[in-house]
């Protein structure tokens, strides 16, 4: 709005600038992602009225691609992406503006292709989300689920459990957690509510009986050799 605004500062158009900028803030017209209360969003009009027309605070653009360089939108993101993250320079806006990009190129938002084109690792991504963008991802319903369960995903390989942290905890006599780390990496999910009540009841007693313990080590055998 601020924008429109600052354009057409010059011409008597405030009453069509109003309308039009309560069409864009209708959801149905598919410019937002979500319902804007009548009353806030005259405050925000009016706040743009009073404001007298002074440029909006935007952001430098970093790069600026020539006419006719031959690049698609794609290739375009890839490496404004690859400079951002360069330069360290990621943040929730660089987050969202990849999200949105992505949907105008009718591709699935994944935290996969958001950190490939900022060039970084999907836990960035992750930290540098804030409340607001959390809200709006989650208002795509289903997608947003499919987005969490990549982020879990792409987490738990960044961060997977190997064969030296197992040694590490079972040489500081942290067995239940070792086993607890092991089956939640490779296990069956009956399995790892097994183990999770096993090492419960281990943690409430403060020993571990007999048949507890024998199934904890039977389980763990199980996937042991798969740890590298």
């Amino acid at each position: 709005m601020l924008v429109l605004y600052y354009l057409n500062i010059d011409n008597d158009i405030e009453d069509q600038l109003y309308t039009i900028f309560r069409f864009i803030a209708d959801k149905e017209n598919g410019f937002v992602t979500f319902f804007i209360k009548t009353k806030i969003l005259n405050n925000m009009i009016q706040d743009v009225f009073d404001q007298g027309g002074d440029p909006p605070a935007n952001k430098l653009r970093k790069v600026v691609f020539k006419p006719y360089s031959g690049l698609d939108l794609s290739g375009k993101l890839k490496i404004v992406g690859q400079l951002i993250g360069r330069s360290s320079n990621i943040d929730d806006e660089a987050i969202y503006q990849c999200m949105l990009d992505l949907n105008d190129m009718n591709k699935k938002i994944t935290w996969s292709r958001v950190s490939g084109l900022l060039d970084c690792s999907t836990r960035t991504i992750y930290r540098n989300l804030n409340k607001q963008l959390k809200k709006s991802v989650k208002a795509h319903g289903k997608q947003a689920k499919q987005l969490q369960k990549d982020i879990q995903d792409e987490v738990e390989i960044d961060e997977a459990f190997t064969l030296a942290d197992y040694k590490e905890l079972e040489s500081d006599n942290q067995h239940a957690e070792a086993a607890a780390k092991l089956v939640n990496q490779y296990g069956t999910s009956d399995e790892k509510k097994e183990i999770a009540a096993i090492n419960a009841r281990h943690m409430k007693t403060g020993y571990i009986s007999g048949p507890d313990f024998r199934r904890r080590v039977q389980i763990s055998n199980k996937y042991y050799s798969r740890l590298k």
